[in-house]
């Protein structure tokens, strides 16, 4: 199949131990944090080398050369929501250890592209040592084109899910 649309992301899960040093529970109590399941529940990270072209950095500057630091991009309501911001700090909890990111940017992000789209992106090579799921989103032009895709998909990768979101949405409006 050619002239195809696509965009592939790895992703890991991770929960947040603490913020700027301090222990999650403590930060939602000392934050005053009103909606704060968001905090506690997993997170899905993911990594790129560069911003999507429909979203905007509204704060901060994407990714540097900088190797001392993991540098993340937040998306803008969940920034807000965890009331941090540049220069802030992010500790995940992996497998029982602990690491620390850096935020470096805030961007505006239009979840209805379809896209692989995260509220916290990290700099590539951030999550490389860790378990990873693959996530993507492919465009066909046609019918054909889209069940011949779904074939060589099940043939070349049987333990993948390939979900048909078109079909989908016509199913959940009708």
């Amino acid at each position: 199949i050619v002239n195809l649309d696509y965009t592939i992301s790895s992703l890991t899960k991770a929960r947040i131990s603490a913020i700027n040093g301090i222990d999650v529970n403590d930060y939602a109590k000392e934050k005053k944090l009103s909606e704060n399941t968001f905090l506690f529940r997993e997170q899905n990270l993911s990594t790129r080398a560069t911003p999507y072209p429909k979203e905007q950095i509204v704060a901060g500057t994407w990714f540097s050369d900088d190797t001392t630091l993991f540098e993340a991009s937040l998306e803008t309501g969940f920034a807000d929501r965890l009331k941090v911001g540049i220069g802030d700090t992010i500790t995940f909890r992996t497998f029982g250890i602990d690491w620390t990111v850096t935020i470096t940017s805030v961007r505006r992000v239009n979840f209805g592209t379809f896209k692989p789209n995260f509220f916290i992106i990290l700099e590539p090579g951030a999550i490389a040592a860790l378990p990873k799921t693959w996530v993507g989103a492919i465009t066909t032009q046609t019918p054909t084109q889209t069940v011949q895709l779904k074939q060589q998909f099940a043939h070349n990768f049987p333990n993948a899910l390939l979900i048909d979101i078109k079909k989908m949405a016509k199913k959940v409006l009708s």
